[in-house]
Formats: structure tokens, sequence, C-alpha cells
């Protein structure tokens, strides 16, 4: 499993919908434009980054992923609001 960030700033309400309704498909939603992404296979992100490229205008939104390695996904810890019951029979991270 192969563990990431993803966060956005989008400024048109109906992309910004469209790109938090795919990336739910692929995660949970930790604040309003952060997820927590857990992937078996690279080819997964590629799919994510080239749906999220399609819906940006590249002159004014931003989307950031950051890879966190497998060794350190367990040492974030949740300081609130615990993971959904259905997110946790993976091992994922949380950061709030």
């Amino acid at each position: 499993m192969k563990y990431y960030i993803y966060c956005y700033d989008i400024q048109c309400d109906k992309k910004r919908l469209r790109c938090a309704k795919f990336l739910l498909r692929y995660g949970e939603r930790i604040q309003e434009s952060v997820y927590q992404i857990a992937v078996q296979k690279h080819s997964q992100i590629t799919t994510i980054n080239n749906y999220l490229s399609k819906q940006i205008n590249n002159d004014i939104d931003k989307v950031h992923y950051y890879y966190i390695a497998n060794k350190h996904h367990n040492l974030c810890q949740t300081l609130s609001i615990p993971l959904s019951p259905a997110i946790k029979k993976i091992p994922l991270f949380s950061i709030y």
C-alpha cells in the first residue's frame, strides 16, 4: 500500500466538487480540501493526477500531493475526530 496526501485550491465550485467526489473514491477527506489516499498501484496515482490535471485551470488553481513513505505512515496521529469505521479497515494515517 502506498500513502499520499492530496490538497487543492480550486476556484470553480463545480470543478472543486467534481475533484472532491473523485478523490473520495480513493480515500477520506481529512480537511475541507485535504485528502488521505491509500493506493496499491502507482497506476492509480497516475489516474488521479490525470483526472485532476484535466479539471483544473493551470493559471489559477493548485493541486499538491505528497508521498508518505510506508515506514512513516503510522507515525501520524489523530488529535481530534477519529477516522470513519470503513477507513479503519486499512492501515491509514491521519493528520489533524
